[in-house]
């Protein structure tokens, strides 16, 4: 099962992740083309609101009628270019791309998206010249100073990215992914003042944002001085008292207080504000899972995928809790296979499943799902675990014996452990 402990300022930066996310499926900021791209050509702007409604195949077919009419349209060539990324064809988003720019190599735009399609093709070094070119042509297009950023931050030049995030906030001082970047940079390298400071600046920018007081709260709750924390997340939800993220952040601190009652008063009003959020069911799970109340965290996950369907941890947690209540296995089975198909590369839902299997007398199912998350996940002495046992079971005794042994030494602590030196003992005297 997956852990549940998670760093307060990690759920932070995942909240602006997915609010940034909505920004970019909105808008295309991803890749810098926007309504506002030939603005006032109508067909144009027809296809770029097909496609901010998730309608690509639609925006495609718009694209393409442009393009019968004009074949030198480089914003519909570049939508189209735009659809391929998102559809992961990055062969035909980089012929496109090209295609625009040998029809005007000075569009912005144009090497902004061919930078994203060297990160995809794993090309970094090649990428940042054109990231570097779309900010030359445009000083105000912040979209390429992003993926600088996260390019510079991926190669440890932190202060390099650091200006590029501070370029995008003197184009736009309300910038919430640009602050919150500098600040989780600065927390990173162990700079906790600057980081501090980052979010004060933030604050100072944008006063009637809950955005602000709510992030420089979880960078106080981080660092266990939940005084100041829960002064930002009250100040946060006296701007906005709808705001999700803060109500669910002010009841990790109350409960950290041991106001059980009240925390889960506020992780309730944090699923009323947004039943699709899912950090207010995991702490309500782990809260009754911590008080041994199992049938109360099973329905809590129910919850959370009857909301949020592609919720993998939920569906996994279910069939865990099942497995370990000696629950319905059945039923187990089928919430541990859904988690696997929401998230394949999931480890601990491959592990869950193995063990699952396992408990059934599965155990070539069993193997091959506990192969497939020691793949995913190397060197976990419970997965590792779970395996030896499987290859015992059907009688693989060799590799029974090796892998218990790297279990053991991958983790001290194993469940079963006596169980697991009895069955390495009997391997070693056979």
């Amino acid at each position: 099962m997956s852990s549940l402990k998670r760093s307060f300022f990690a759920i932070a930066m995942l909240a602006v992740v997915l609010t940034g996310a909505a920004v970019v499926r909105a808008e295309g900021i991803g890749t810098g083309l926007t309504r506002d791209s030939a603005a006032g050509d109508k067909p144009f702007q027809e296809a770029m609101i097909s496609l901010v409604e998730g309608k690509a195949d639609l925006a495609d077919r718009q694209f393409q009628a442009i393009l019968v009419k004009n074949p030198k349209h480089i914003y519909a060539i570049l939508g189209r270019a735009q659809i391929a990324l998102e559809r992961n064809q990055v062969p035909l988003a980089d012929r496109l791309v090209r295609e625009a720019l040998s029809i005007n190599n000075k569009a912005a735009e144009a090497h902004n998206m061919l930078g994203i399609v060297y990160m995809q093709q794993r090309r970094e070094a090649d990428a940042v010249p054109e990231f570097l070119k779309a900010v030359e042509l445009n000083p105000k297009f912040w979209t390429p100073r992003l993926h600088l950023a996260n390019l510079y931050r991926s190669q440890k030049k932190l202060q390099q990215a650091i200006e590029q995030l501070q370029g995008i906030v003197r184009i736009d001082p309300k910038s919430a992914t640009a602050h919150m970047g500098i600040a989780d940079i600065y927390m990173e390298s162990g700079d906790y003042p600057k980081a501090v400071l980052a979010l004060q600046n933030w604050k100072n920018l944008d006063p009637k944002s809950a955005e602000a007081p709510n992030a420089l709260g979880m960078i106080y709750a981080s660092r266990k001085d939940f005084d100041k924390a829960l002064q930002q997340f009250d100040a946060a939800l006296a701007l906005d008292p709808k705001h999700v993220y803060a109500t669910k952040n002010k009841a990790d601190i109350v409960l950290a207080r041991g106001d059980a009652a009240k925390a889960i008063e506020l992780y309730n009003a944090a699923i009323r504000l947004n039943p699709r959020y899912v950090e207010p069911y995991l702490r309500l799970a782990s809260y009754y899972q911590d008080k041994k109340e199992t049938a109360k965290a099973i329905d809590i996950y129910r919850r959370a995928v009857a909301a949020e369907p592609r919720f993998a941890e939920g569906y996994n947690n279910i069939a865990w809790l099942l497995l370990q209540g000696k629950g319905d296995l059945s039923e187990a089975t089928r919430m541990a296979q859904k988690a696997v198909e929401v998230e394949p590369k999931y480890a601990d839902a491959h592990d869950t499943l193995g063990w699952i299997y396992y408990h059934n007398g599965q155990y070539d199912n069993a193997i091959k799902s506990l192969t497939t998350a020691d793949s995913l996940r190397p060197n976990n002495g419970d997965t590792l675990a779970h395996l030896g046992m499987a290859y015992y079971k059907k009688g693989m005794k060799k590799e029974a014996l090796t892998t218990l042994k790297k279990a053991l030494a991958a983790k001290k602590d194993l469940d079963d452990l006596v169980t697991i030196n009895k069955t390495v003992a009997e391997l070693e005297k056979s």
